[in-house]
């Protein structure tokens, strides 16, 4: 899932600089809060999506 979505974002930013338009747009990359219970690895936090645990609540944000 990150190899992939690194690759579309990747592909999302280059066709910006290839329309010249990359230094007038603010690109927001953000994603659900937490990880599916069993398969997410949250640490050093504990819980998972749904929790209320920091591992369940936090939701990253990028901007570029």
């Amino acid at each position: 899932m990150i190899k992939r979505l690194d690759l579309e974002i990747g592909r999302g930013l280059k066709s910006l600089n290839d329309q010249m338009i990359a230094e007038n747009t603010l690109v927001i990359v953000t994603s659900d809060n937490g990880g599916a219970q069993g398969t997410a690895r949250n640490l050093p936090r504990s819980g998972a999506k749904q929790m209320l645990q920091q591992g369940g609540i936090r939701v990253p944000l990028i901007l570029r």
